[in-house]
């Protein structure tokens, strides 16, 4: 489940307590399984890219096993590299909806809902925000339990780049060029034994190609009618995030309420970041020994924001990284006081 890989981006923050409503009171992890069935096929040495896509589909439940989804639900952990933030998760998605809450102790809570093509986010400190542009587009394109079995739509192109190394695996690497997003690309890497999927690589445009994010998808289990990934690492710049599933249902009923949108601005103003100098500047003004974690972890996600916004191409771009980078280290000590 793609969606689930994308939790952490903004260094997640939030949970909602899982719902009773299931078949089974106290879901439990399904053992996990030997991700290289004997009866699946070899793939030939040159194999296509539709061919590389549907093993994949098949050795996870087949497609017809995916479209007998109607709904999916788990719960699990996150912990950022070096454990100084750890929280809880919680995912819900149905056939048109879709809610993710994730909880980060006195960090707080964040809740982002998508409900048909509209999508809001629930901040740490109340206050309700509009998802548009980018980060709506992609969760329109994770709304299908499993985007790749209409990966012709998503992708206006799909090439098969070679084979490299992932986790001590080899596997097959396809470069994607995104429908939506112009100029963006995912790199999606299989494993050419067990046909999974290993790892993700999503690249934006422009500058932010300098900054993409890498999704590492491991312990593959049986999850009703297909298999999931139960442990995945998101790596982005220096930051890596751990989120671990402990538990994962399909097909049980969830409350339609979870998904209700929440009262937002009558008019969404896109907020303007600050540049990567100015935030440089404000955290130079602040006193990192009177903040509490809260918002030292505010300004560990700005810290990142800045740092992946920085343009190559500035002849300060080395000095901000490095200084940027700096601030982070002493936020993220902060943390662990």
């Amino acid at each position: 489940m793609r969606a689930v890989s994308k939790i952490v981006v903004v260094l997640g923050v939030g949970l909602l307590a899982f719902s009773s409503t299931a078949q089974d009171e106290h879901p439990t992890a399904a053992p996990p399984v030997d991700p290289t069935p004997a009866a699946e096929p070899t793939l030939s040495a040159e194999p296509t890219v539709s061919a590389i896509i549907e093993r994949f589909i098949e050795v996870t439940g087949g497609r017809a096993g995916w479209e007998s989804l109607e709904s999916l639900r788990g719960l699990g952990t996150l912990e950022l590299a070096g454990g100084s933030v750890s929280g809880s998760l919680a995912i819900y998605q149905t056939l048109d909806a879709f809610r993710m809450s994730v909880d980060a102790g006195v960090a707080g809570t964040q809740v982002t809902i998508r409900r048909s093509d509209e999508a809001w986010q629930i901040q740490t400190d109340g206050t309700v925000q509009q998802v548009t542009g980018g980060a709506l587009r992609k969760l329109l394109r994770d709304r299908s339990f499993n985007p790749l079995l209409d990966a012709a739509t998503m992708y206006t192109s799909m090439e098969l780049t070679g084979v490299e190394e992932v986790n001590g695996e080899q596997a097959w690497k396809i470069r994607c060029a995104l429908a939506d997003e112009p100029g963006s690309e995912d790199l999606r890497f299989f494993g050419v034994a067990s046909g999974l999927q290993v790892k993700v690589i999503e690249q934006g445009a422009g500058q932010a190609a300098a900054f993409p994010t890498e999704i590492f998808l491991t312990d593959y289990r049986q999850v009703g009618p297909v298999k999931v990934a139960f442990s995945t690492q998101v790596a982005l710049g220096r930051s890596s995030v751990q989120i671990s599933l402990e538990a994962m249902q399909a097909n049980t009923t969830i409350p339609d309420c979870l998904f209700t949108l929440p009262a937002g601005p009558v008019e969404v103003v896109e907020k303007q970041q600050a540049s990567p100098r100015e935030t440089l500047e404000a955290f130079m003004t602040v006193d990192l020994d009177s903040m509490g974690k809260p918002e030292i972890i505010h300004w560990l996600s700005r810290l990142d924001a800045a740092k992946r916004a920085i343009d190559p191409s500035d002849p300060d771009a080395k000095a901000l990284s490095e200084a940027l980078s700096e601030f982070h280290r002493m936020c993220v000590e902060k943390v662990r006081d």
